[in-house]
């Protein structure tokens, strides 16, 4: 039975989102400040509490069309999908949002 919390326009507020997300301000500060001599990918990743890998995608477009391209490729034969391990991660993300909505931290869409 699925949780009170997955009924439809409920969503979680983005500072208690797990997933880091950056917003097309802090990609272009990101590619300023990595111009600067001082300012490495790595501390611009601990910098903004994301991977080197991101700063890596932000600063080089490219080679994340590239990086895409060639996973859809791999997935093709069904590689990198585990349906048990799916459902235990779509269940943590159950729990941690009914978890959120009982602290009265969950949003509701407006309509």
């Amino acid at each position: 039975m699925p949780y009170k919390s997955d009924r439809p326009g409920a969503y979680i507020r983005p500072e208690h989102n797990r997933t880091r997300k950056l917003s097309d301000a802090e990609k272009d500060q990101i590619r300023d400040l990595y111009t600067l001599p001082d300012w490495s990918q790595r501390r611009l990743a601990a910098e903004y509490g994301v991977s080197r890998r991101l700063i890596t995608f932000i600063l080089d477009p490219e080679k994340l069309e590239r990086h895409n391209a060639a996973a859809a490729e791999r997935r093709k034969d069904g590689r990198y999908y585990d349906p048990d391990k799916h459902a235990e991660y779509i269940r943590k993300h159950r729990h941690h949002k009914h978890q959120l909505d009982q602290d009265g931290l969950l949003l509701e869409e407006e309509s």
